[in-house]
């Protein structure tokens, strides 16, 4: 059972033995005969591969938000699989067009009323408290999660604004750190103009993260940003490791040698920015999946391992809902767009 997207699944099926069957996600793939109907699939449901043996492996998705449920068949020849089958089903509606409830890779599925009535009186109170506004967004915050905006609305050539404003957050709620990482994939969404609720908020970061505080040198800051664009272009990687912040500024250049991509790096002290010290201690605050050492940040990982890193134990949307109320007005930032940025190739 993994969690590192299908094209991953792949590959890892090719280099393992003894393996039979890989049931994945995180890429969201849809596998099963949904192009008639207009939908996203890669193909058959399973996939059929093999293995570092040559032996038969299937692999099977079920795409995203419990919208399908994957039945698997497998038929086994002694040890080794003879053969992959089964049915992606996609659940829909009683209501639905009886010309597509007919369909096989379609299930018509009906509330069950006790677990409806639970949820109704939840709904209820979640929607007083999510609908609640905490503060005004000035003008639309726009995300890209790696490299400068192309969306001439958005101001081409800026860095992304809502991860700005997130680490901005992020350093406010640990008023004794230094300055504040986020990478690009544990931000979700833009935040559209006018009033900011509590339930865009928990869009924007919807994990269960908590906020940790790391002390790292110099040094390691910058092996940590290298290792995360070195994953960021990795084919086995995510552009999701590319990493934001606060109170932190430096260079990118993507077309550099690994480990050469990182260069004016800066923290901001007093007000004033100065360059990052190799042999100096700082504070970083960050998320707690980064400070597992996920998304390529492998050296956070071993600074947690060696009692460098405090969890504050703080959500980190909730960090961020405390930030906007105080706020009040949330503008789009400025000071992060002087980042220097060279896509692969130039």
């Amino acid at each position: 059972m993994t969690h590192i997207q299908y094209k991953n699944d792949r590959r890892i099926a090719a280099e393992l033995s003894s393996v039979d069957f890989i049931i994945g996600g995180d890429s969201h793939t849809l596998m099963g005969d949904y192009g008639q109907n207009g939908l996203p699939t890669v193909g058959s449901y399973p996939q059929q591969v093999t293995n570092l043996d040559g032996d038969s492996v299937c692999i099977a998705h079920a795409w995203q938000y419990s919208q399908v449920v994957g039945e698997l068949q497998i038929l086994f020849s002694g040890d080794a699989v003879a053969s992959c089958g089964g049915q992606a089903q996609m659940l829909v509606s009683t209501d639905a067009p009886e010309e597509i409830k007919a369909l096989p890779q379609f299930s018509a599925v009906s509330k069950d009323a006790a677990a409806q009535e639970l949820l109704d009186g939840f709904q209820e109170s979640l929607d007083e408290l999510t609908q609640t506004g905490i503060a005004t967004v000035a003008s639309r915050l726009c995300m890209k999660r790696m490299g400068p905006m192309t969306i001439a609305d958005c101001g081409i050539g800026r860095q992304s604004d809502v991860h700005a404003v997130v680490a901005k957050a992020f350093l406010a709620s640990a008023p004794q750190a230094d300055f504040a990482l986020q990478n690009g994939g544990g931000v979700r969404t833009d935040l559209n103009a006018g009033q900011l609720t509590v339930a865009d908020v928990y869009r924007l970061l919807p994990f269960a993260n908590t906020l940790v505080e790391i002390e790292i040198t110099g040094a390691e800051v910058k092996q940590v940003l290298e290792q995360a664009l070195t994953y960021a272009l990795s084919e086995s990687g995510s552009d999701g490791a590319y990493p934001h912040g606060a109170g932190i500024r430096f260079d990118v250049n993507l077309a550099a040698a690994d480990g050469e991509r990182i260069s004016k790096l800066e923290v901001k002290t007093e007000g004033n920015w100065q360059p990052v010290e190799p042999h100096q201690s700082y504070t970083m605050v960050t998320n707690s999946f980064l400070a597992g050492g996920a998304d390529g940040w492998h050296l956070l990982g071993e600074l947690n391992a060696a009692g460098r890193v405090q969890d504050t134990y703080v959500n980190y949307a909730q960090s961020f809902v405390d930030w906007a109320r105080e706020t009040e007005i949330i503008k789009r930032p400025s000071e992060h767009s002087t980042q220097s940025y060279r896509p692969v190739g130039e």
